[in-house]
């Protein structure tokens, strides 16, 4: 159905509520980004009720980024930049990358000491071989999550990722179980120790 006026200050509000304090102080420290995304994507998901086909519009992104919450957007990205404020590009999308963040993950973007990091998560959700897979996703972030080596947990995602990447040539991941994909997760960290 149609957004009436009443459905887009609904959205506006719940949105205003869970990023409301950073959009006051008009910045988002480095540190709190990845909160402040998990916050305005779970928001999102919330109040837009909308489905996944629906949110792959462009002009949907483009109207909620810069007429409904241009004040939530330029908050997360000061200079928002073409990429961050129209909806062209999804996955860069302010508004529409923490929409598909929080589809994707869930609570899963909350967990963690630390969170899912920007390029843990660009190399989870901007890589059609990896993203398209939402089961797949959801078992590298855990291991991803779960790591606790001696390399930089970035470095060891990056790797993960390539090494699972590789298999989605001769093996078709979409096709496995959940349990088959936990499987291979976990030999394909144990080979990285």
């Amino acid at each position: 159905r149609k957004a009436t006026a009443s459905d887009l200050l609904e959205v506006r509000r719940a949105v205003r509520t869970a990023v409301g304090d950073w959009v006051e102080r008009g910045e988002v420290a480095r540190n709190q980004q990845p909160l402040f995304d998990a916050q305005l994507g779970r928001a999102l998901h919330q109040s837009l009720q909308i489905l996944p086909a629906d949110a792959a519009h462009a002009g949907t992104w483009s109207f909620l980024t810069l007429v409904l919450l241009p004040d939530v957007a330029v908050t997360r990205f000061p200079d928002l930049p073409d990429e961050r404020g129209l909806g062209i590009k999804r996955e860069r999308n302010v508004l529409s990358r923490a929409w598909m963040r929080w589809e994707a993950l869930g609570s899963a973007l909350l967990d963690g000491n630390p969170a899912l990091g920007e390029d843990e998560l660009v190399g989870l959700l901007e890589r059609t071989a990896v993203a398209r897979n939402r089961a797949l996703v959801r078992e590298l972030a855990n291991a991803v999550l779960g790591y606790d080596g001696e390399m930089a947990r970035s470095a060891y995602a990056r790797e993960l990722y390539k090494l699972v990447r590789r298999r989605t040539g001769p093996l078709m991941l979409d096709l496995l179980s959940p349990e088959e994909l936990n499987e291979l997760v976990r030999c394909e960290a144990a080979r990285l120790g």
